[in-house]
């Protein structure tokens, strides 16, 4: 799933990608359980509502935590 912002001023569109739990759990080799405690925790990226069942997360942030978890060996 793909966000698209435009920005009218400078003519840029930037696309972030959105990514559903599935995606999040492979990218951080993470279960449900832990990065739902996490969230609740504040030490992971919050998830953005996407429908009234449906969330996901900018595809930016998942990889900057990751990156900061390593980072933090």
């Amino acid at each position: 799933m793909f966000l698209n912002l435009s920005m009218d001023e400078e003519k840029m569109e930037i696309t972030e990608r959105i990514l559903r739990l599935p995606e999040v759990m492979n990218m951080t080799g993470l279960p449900r359980s832990t990065i739902y405690r996490y969230i609740k925790a504040g030490t992971f990226p919050k998830y953005i509502k996407l429908g009234v069942r449906t969330i996901g997360w900018p595809e930016t942030e998942v990889r900057k935590w990751v990156m900061e978890q390593i980072r933090a060996e």
